[in-house]
């Protein structure tokens, strides 16, 4: 449900490294609408290496966005950035729920960097196992450092809103898909979102999180290289990176100091797949390992179909670069996963090609939805 007597969401809050992204869901005649979205980007290179200036920096951008759509109350419900949780799977005893929050509890000291006198502890029931013959009930462990929390607590404050909830990004993940054909046929599904400076990988299966995991890679990771390899400025990288993103195809080295203008218009795509070929080995590998993982590990489970998300997903032909690589169909996501099941729609016109940019966000508004 809505918060109570309100025909609206909590407005979805996704603070990444470069961009501050709201979304906020209205009821109308039984149906879900789009009642606002808005995007504001910022340079967090751009202010010293200091606390309180990056503080400032996102209070900043976080008023400027909600100051640019037409939100309806303070309400937001957020998610913390991926470094800064830890999600461990862990297996327990006990169905009873008091028996299980003290086992996580216990299991906490052992599998976390910090003590968890000093932590934010949750959990999610994600299935069942047999070891040695007896049934034990899987759980995944989401713990967060107290002053963490209250540190994020503090910027939402300054941005004068109030936090409804604090989620973790694969159930954000899981929402906007769940009503999608795929989950709906039983097929399992991974959906990779792609950030600014790092990814995160999750599968999902009947309705369920099976695992989740960082990635090193986003982005900005292409944006260096090209500016490393180019002796370029970020503007040229980025413009590279839009305008030829990844292309496969024969690439013919060149030395681009001195044969640039001749050579680069025509042999760019080919060049600049030469250039990140190391970067995209790299999530290529990691995706492999987490699917082989699934596959040997979780009942022989291995996604059949991968969703593309966040604003690093809409690089130039990264999708059909993944789809080829990893035998496995790709694309990226759009409002259609989340509202297949016609009960929400968007009145927001052209927002399709910002889909993706905006799935984190619609996935924590839809939080509050039953």
């Amino acid at each position: 449900m809505f918060p109570k007597g309100s025909a609206y969401s909590s407005i979805g809050l996704d603070i990444g490294k470069s961009s501050v992204k709201m979304l906020q869901l209205v009821k109308a005649n039984g149906k879900f609408k789009i009642l606002s979205l808005a995007c504001n980007v910022f340079e967090a290179t751009d202010v010293p290496d200091k606390d309180a200036a990056k503080k400032e920096l996102l209070i900043k951008t976080i008023k400027k966005t909600y100051q640019t759509g037409f939100f309806k109350g303070k309400k937001v419900i957020t998610f913390l950035p991926s470094q800064e949780v830890d999600l461990r799977q862990i297996t327990v005893q006990s169905e009873d729920p008091k028996e299980i929050v003290k086992a996580i509890g216990f299991e906490a000291d052992s599998y976390l960097p910090y003590k968890a006198k000093d932590a934010v502890l949750d959990y999610l029931e994600i299935g069942e196992t047999l070891i040695n013959g007896e049934k034990k009930k899987k759980v995944l462990l989401a713990a967060a450092q107290r002053n963490k929390i209250d540190d994020f607590l503090d910027i939402l404050k300054g941005a004068d809103l109030k936090c409804s909830a604090i989620d973790i990004l694969p159930m954000a993940h899981l929402r906007i898909i769940n009503q999608s054909d795929d989950m709906k046929k039983g097929t399992a599904v991974s959906v990779i979102d792609v950030g600014h400076e790092e990814s995160r990988a999750s599968v999902f299966y009947q309705g369920t999180l099976l695992l989740s995991r960082g990635i090193r890679f986003g982005s900005n990771t292409l944006t260096k290289t090209i500016i490393k390899e180019l002796e370029t400025d970020a503007s040229t990288a980025e413009k590279y990176k839009s305008e030829y993103g990844i292309i496969e195809g024969e690439a013919t080295p060149i030395d681009f100091q001195n044969d640039e203008k001749q050579y680069f218009k025509e042999k760019a795509p080919s060049l600049i797949l030469e250039i990140l070929k190391d970067d995209l080995e790299v999530l290529v590998f990691e995706i492999e390992k987490m699917f082989n993982y699934c596959s040997a590990e979780l009942r022989g489970i291995k996604p059949k179909k991968m969703i593309l998300t966040g604003g690093g997903a809409m690089v130039k032909n990264l999708s059909d670069y993944l789809k080829r690589k990893l035998e496995i169909d790709v694309e990226l996501w759009n409002l259609s996963h989340a509202l297949s099941n016609g009960k929400e729609e968007t009145n927001s016109d052209g927002i399709e090609s910002l889909s993706p940019i905006f799935a984190t966000a619609l996935g924590l508004a839809l939080r509050e939805q039953r």
